[in-house]
């Protein structure tokens, strides 16, 4: 018999935290466990040493940036899956690296996301490899190969170093005189 996988959710929303566990609980082979927030989950990561943490980003008390930032400090092991509503795809692929696994669920798809991403990161753990090489495997499992991969994260990059140019500098464009 195997041990089975921790899983912790945070949401500060005890309808959507219920709804999630009862959905994760249909996994016999995963332990669920539940934080209302970014400081409470940090308390139970610390006391059960969760596998994966699924964890919204806007919450009060201490965000879900905050937590997952100390969450890589405290356990750099324990695998992160970014749940919100309030991003642009952009935004959210931005907040998946940072974060290292590469996983953001928006929550109107939780239902039929969450599970599989969940099993993926999973996964991910038991393959022997390190660095950028499991970097390409698990690109290659997904069935992407590492330079299209690296070429799509190209456009958003540039996309958002000149969303964040154009706050720090309003451009601005003045009418030359006689045109």
């Amino acid at each position: 018999m195997s041990i089975p996988a921790k899983i912790l959710l945070v949401d500060d929303q005890q309808f959507v935290r219920q709804t999630l566990c009862s959905l994760l609980r249909q996994q016999s082979h995963w332990e669920v466990h539940e934080a209302e927030n970014g400081k409470a989950a940090l308390e139970r990561a610390r006391e059960i040493k969760p596998d994966v943490v699924v964890m919204d980003v806007v919450m009060p008390e201490m965000n879900g940036i905050e937590a997952g930032n100390e969450l890589r400090r405290l356990a750099p092991e324990t695998k992160l899956i970014l749940m919100s509503s309030y991003y642009t795809p952009e935004e959210a692929a931005l907040l998946a690296r940072r974060f290292g696994d590469g996983n953001f669920i928006e929550k109107s798809a939780t239902g039929k996301d969450l599970v599989p991403a969940i099993s993926r990161v999973l996964a991910e753990e038991s393959v022997p490899t390190a660095g950028a090489i499991k970097s390409a495997a698990v690109c290659g499992r997904r069935g992407f190969p590492i330079g299209v991969v690296i070429l799509s994260i190209l456009p958003v990059s540039f996309f958002l170093g000149f969303r964040l140019l154009r706050k720090r500098h309003s451009l601005t464009v003045e009418a030359s005189p006689g045109i």
